[in-house]
C-alpha cells in the first residue's frame, strides 16, 4: 500500500467536447469562428482553424499576440494551449481570419480555418458560462477522491466550491492543458488515461511530457483491459 499511496494522481477537466451539447444550446451567431485543433461537432454556419506555431520561438506566447492584433474592436482570445505548438485563438469570425493571416506573417507552420460549432473558451461563451453557473447552482458536489487538476489553472483543487467555481470560469477561459500535464508529471504521474471517443490528448500528453504514456479508453474493450490491468497492479502491492 505504501508503493501505492506514492504514486501521485491527479485527474484533468479537459471537458469542452462534453460541454458541447450544452453550449450549442446558448451560443449560435453565425458571426463567430474559432481558431482550434480539436475535432468537435460541426455546424456549417460557423467556422474555426488550426494553427501551428511549432517553429516560433515562445509559440505558446505568440498565440496571444497574435489574437490581441487580430482583434480590432471584436472578440479574439487564446482559448486552448494545447502543447506541441498547437495553439487555438477563439472569438469572432472575422477576428480570427484576421488572426490566421497574422499567424501566417508571422511564421506559423500551418493556420487552417474549420467549421466549428461554437467560439469555446472565449468571452462569446459568457451565456454558456452563466447556464453552466445555474446548473451546478443546483448540484451536489461531493470532494474529490484525488486532487482535480483544473484545466483553466494547471493547478490542484479539492475543495467542492472551487471546483465548481473553475468549471463556470473555463467555458471562458483559457484552457491550460500543456501547463496542466506538465504539472501533472512533475507531480510524478507517468500514465494518463483519455476517457471518452477519440485520441487526441494522448497523443498530445505524449508530446507534452517525454516519458509520459497516454492510453486512451474509448471502448467497451478498452474499459476492460484497463480494469484488468488496475486489478493485476494491486495484486502486487
Amino acid at each position: 500500500m505504501k508503493k501505492n499511496s506514492q504514486r501521485a494522481q491527479r485527474v484533468g477537466d479537459q471537458i469542452q467536447r462534453e460541454l458541447a451539447d450544452l453550449l450549442r444550446l446558448h451560443v449560435k451567431d453565425p458571426r463567430i469562428g474559432m481558431v482550434t485543433v480539436t475535432a468537435v461537432e460541426v455546424s456549417p454556419d460557423l467556422s474555426h482553424a488550426k494553427i501551428f506555431f511549432t517553429h516560433l520561438a515562445g509559440k505558446e506566447h505568440a498565440a496571444t499576440a497574435v489574437a490581441a492584433e487580430a482583434a480590432e474592436n471584436q472578440v479574439c482570445e487564446a482559448a486552448n494551449d494545447n502543447g506541441g505548438g498547437q495553439v487555438v485563438v477563439s472569438g469572432d469570425k472575422a477576428a480570427v481570419e484576421r488572426a490566421i493571416e497574422i499567424a501566417k506573417a508571422r511564421g506559423a507552420k500551418r493556420a487552417l480555418l474549420l467549421p466549428v460549432s461554437a467560439p469555446f473558451h472565449c468571452a462569446l461563451m459568457r451565456p454558456a458560462a452563466e447556464a453552466m453557473a445555474e446548473a451546478l447552482g443546483d448540484a451536489r458536489v461531493k470532494p474529490p477522491v484525488v486532487p482535480l487538476v483544473c484545466n483553466v489553472t494547471a493547478r490542484p483543487a479539492t475543495a467542492p466550491d472551487e471546483i465548481v467555481r473553475r468549471l463556470i470560469e473555463q467555458v471562458t477561459g483559457t484552457v491550460r492543458w500543456r501547463e496542466s500535464v506538465t504539472f501533472m508529471a512533475s507531480s510524478g504521474v507517468r500514465t494518463f488515461y483519455e476517457v471518452g471517443a477519440g485520441k487526441v490528448l494522448s497523443g498530445l500528453v505524449r508530446r507534452i511530457a517525454d516519458s509520459a504514456v497516454g492510453i486512451a479508453v474509448g471502448t467497451p474493450g478498452d474499459v476492460s483491459a484497463l480494469q484488468a490491468g488496475r486489478k493485476a497492479l494491486t495484486a502486487t502491492i
